[in-house]
């Protein structure tokens, strides 16, 4: 069964809260919310990234990798949708 745009973007939006260890403000994540607005750094992509592979039994190169991925949630889910086929 293939996941549904809403199921990754909840998916992702998970991953990122755990990732980014958020608490109360959890619920001002949106799914166009700047991640960086939350504190997303370097060591937090690595651990969205791992996330998002075991989640989705992904594997990344660092080839498909761009910055531009992390701007959003929404963005991050785009990512995987696509790598999803």
């Amino acid at each position: 069964m293939t996941a549904t745009e809403s199921e990754i973007l909840d998916a992702v939006s998970d991953v990122v809260r755990l990732a980014l260890r958020l608490g109360p403000e959890a619920s001002q994540l949106g799914p166009d919310t700047p991640l960086t607005a939350f504190g997303l750094d370097s060591l937090n992509i690595i651990d969205v990234l791992l996330g998002i592979e075991q989640r989705f039994n992904l594997s990344f190169d660092d080839a498909d990798l761009d910055l531009t991925v992390f701007d959003t949630v929404r963005s991050l889910s785009g990512f995987v949708h696509a790598r999803l086929g």
